[in-house]
């Protein structure tokens, strides 16, 4: 008996790491004259698991983020209308394959992070006189509001998608650059305010893009620039952290060489801890390159074969997990109840809400159901093997993830 036992441990231990292991990106694909699909793969794969077709004119780089709160991937596109280009928000929800656009309330929409606890998206944006100040964007309300301006000095220069954001802690970090050279700018977030301080960053020369990704289980931030070489013509990408407090950019590692790079193809899984980039080898195929932070590996991966836009890694169990009672309305008029729980056959959603979407989630990270419930609220899991489940439920004002027990 006690052999058995270890060995159920065992294997439940390996697929667990296997469900980790599977990493899980999201981003658009183009055709060069457009976008023409919202894509959905697993890293390493050449195969989608999933296409959306779109049809836009093009997307602003860095404006892309995966909101882990919600499942839900959010980008700024252009649209023609009325022979004219017109910015919008769109957004695609990966538990039910929904895409649908919204007005944009906003200018610039630079560098965009999502808050995991909260779901509130974050970026710096500016004023019609060109005034930085921290947006916050509520993905239910579909508002912005501009948190306060940043105090910075002319000529300072900004990259597209040098950004982070620590969910345990609420700071917004992105760099700038002004005469006196790189910095890095810590915003604070306090309910609906800001505070910030800006830090030069030291210990190490970068004079070109840089990118930004924040290991939650870390709590560290990892800095990715480029350093060219003109003789041979090539890239070597260069890694390290930055100390938020300091400044200082410590460990640099050198990664690999390319002939071409796309810094704003990145995204951090948190569940492998790897940090993922598109570029070209010098064989000039594309590819995605996954650091492992924890390892110091990098992996040379296969991607499809067409051309990959804002690219984002699905987090969503990992904030399920981390973050259980996950809310984007902190003020929210509604809520769900379960029952029975446990439960044998059916279960009774009772909501105020005329349509209700749900998915339900095993323990590795499996979706085992998803569907809506709108008269009747009841959920058939008749069919689930007994143990242990997260039940999601989202409305148009509310959203909670509960725990079912299966007899």
């Amino acid at each position: 008996m006690k052999k058995t036992m270890s060995l159920s441990l065992v294997l439940f231990g390996f697929f667990f790491l296997c469900a980790q292991e599977n990493i899980k990106l999201i981003g658009f694909s183009s055709n060069g004259n457009g976008i023409d699909n919202l894509v959905q793969w697993n890293a390493g794969e050449t195969n989608f698991t999933l296409m959306t077709p779109t049809n836009y004119v093009g997307v602003l780089v860095g404006s892309s983020v995966y909101n882990s709160n919600v499942g839900t991937y959010y980008s700024r596109v252009l649209v023609e209308e009325n022979n004219d280009y017109v910015s919008k928000m769109f957004r695609f929800n990966t538990t039910n394959a929904t895409a649908e656009l919204t007005e944009a309330t906003t200018v610039y929409n630079g560098s965009a992070e999502v808050d995991m606890q909260t779901g509130m998206l974050y970026s710096y944006d500016g004023d019609l006189d060109n005034n930085l100040y921290l947006n916050r964007y509520n993905p239910l309300t579909q508002s912005s509001t501009n948190l306060g301006y940043f105090e910075l000095q002319p000529n300072t220069f900004f990259f597209p998608d040098a950004s982070a954001y620590d969910s345990d802690n609420g700071f917004y970090y992105f760099v700038i650059q002004d005469d006196e050279g790189k910095k890095l700018v810590k915003a604070s977030i306090s309910n609906d305010t800001f505070t910030h301080t800006i830090i030069p960053i030291t210990g190490t020369t970068i004079t070109g893009n840089i990118g930004l990704e924040f290991s939650m289980a870390q709590n560290k931030i990892f800095a990715i620039y480029p350093d060219y070489n003109s003789v041979t013509g090539t890239t070597f990408m260069r890694i390290g952290q930055i100390d938020p407090n300091t400044g200082a950019f410590t460990n640099e590692t050198e990664l690999v060489e390319i002939s071409g790079l796309q810094l704003f193809n990145r995204s951090y899984d948190q569940n492998t801890e790897k940090l993922l980039f598109i570029g070209n080898d010098l064989q000039n195929q594309q590819r995605l390159y996954a650091y492992n932070t924890l390892t110091g590996i990098l992996e040379n991966l296969s991607l499809p074969a067409t051309m990959l836009i804002e690219i984002e890694a699905d987090n969503y169990q990992y904030a399920v997990q981390r973050y259980p009672n996950l809310s984007t309305n902190k003020a929210k008029t509604e809520s769900f109840t379960m029952a029975p729980n446990p439960a044998d056959d059916l279960i009774t959603i009772q909501t105020q809400n005329k349509k209700v979407n749900y998915s339900l989630w095993d323990l590795v990270g499996k979706n085992v159901a998803q569907g809506s419930i709108q008269e009747q609220k009841t959920i058939d899991v008749s069919f689930l093997s007994p143990g242990m489940y997260h039940l999601i439920l989202e409305s148009d004002a509310a959203r909670e993830v509960k725990k079912l027990s299966i007899r």
